[in-house]
């Protein structure tokens, strides 16, 4: 059973709790598979949707959920200690500053992937938690399914999930903002020498990819394989000086 930690509790509670939590995690037994099992960390300021969450995704076979925090200053201590995989970001962004958290949680656990779980329709907050280093957007109500299959696409693909309107809203968005000449803090633009550094076929490759085309979807265009694909993107983001997919996408503009 995973421990729930709410606000309302003592913090020699919380911290003592923290301390069981982290010898669980050291000593899952190990015919789980643990090289193969995606550790999750649930945070969220709504205890039911916690707890559906944890009871839901720990029936999977291929997850575990470490635990759960009710705000992002306990979460960011659960992260440093636990370093888990994928964490499930379920509280209130809108402003500048609740941005922060992923950020410093990317600091912490530089491999772990943040997927925001919210109701919002704001474009503009979904493309911020893009920026600031989320590397997806699910909403409420999807099916467990389709949450499932979220999780394993960041964590063994390293590819962004985002519907399709993003996607178009994130693209638009890189291309207004080169045209106009903003900027935006969380924007580093890939220089046109980078982009002229790439083969023609690595620039097609390059630019599905900022889309958010999947690797396997970019190979069905090109009629190459998927493995051939993955390895033409590991020599892009050498090249263009980016990470990973998500990384590429926000950072793309238009300018080649």
């Amino acid at each position: 059973m995973t421990i729930q930690f709410r606000d309302n509790y003592p913090d020699s509670l919380i911290y003592f709790y923290d301390i069981l939590l982290i010898a669980k995690v050291l000593y899952l037994p190990m015919d789980k598979g643990m090289s193969e099992i995606v550790r999750i960390l649930i945070v969220s300021d709504c205890e039911i949707d916690s707890c559906g969450l944890n009871a839901a995704l720990n029936q999977q076979a291929e997850f575990h959920v470490l635990g759960d925090g009710a705000n992002s200053a306990h979460a960011l201590s659960l992260i440093s200690s636990l370093c888990p995989d994928v964490v499930l970001l379920d509280i209130g962004l809108k402003y500048r500053n609740d941005w922060d958290v992923i950020v410093k949680a990317r600091e912490l656990a530089p491999n772990c992937k943040i997927l925001i779980y919210t109701n919002s329709k704001e474009e503009q907050e979904n493309l911020s938690a893009l920026h600031s280093g989320a590397f997806g957007i699910l909403h409420r109500g999807m099916t467990i399914d389709l949450l499932s299959k979220a999780i394993c696409h960041v964590h063994f693909n390293d590819e962004i999930w985002v519907d399709h309107k993003l996607v178009m809203e994130m693209w638009k968005y890189n291309v207004q903002e080169s045209t106009n000449g903003g900027g935006n803090e969380h924007l580093q633009r890939i220089s046109c020498e980078k982009l002229e550094s790439l083969t023609p076929r690595e620039q097609l490759v390059a630019e599905l990819a900022a889309k958010g085309v999947s690797a396997k979807l970019i190979g069905e265009q090109l009629f190459i394989s998927e493995k051939t694909v993955r390895n033409k993107l590991t020599f892009i983001y050498s090249k263009l000086g980016v990470k990973s997919q998500l990384e590429l996408s926000v950072n793309w503009s238009d300018s080649q």
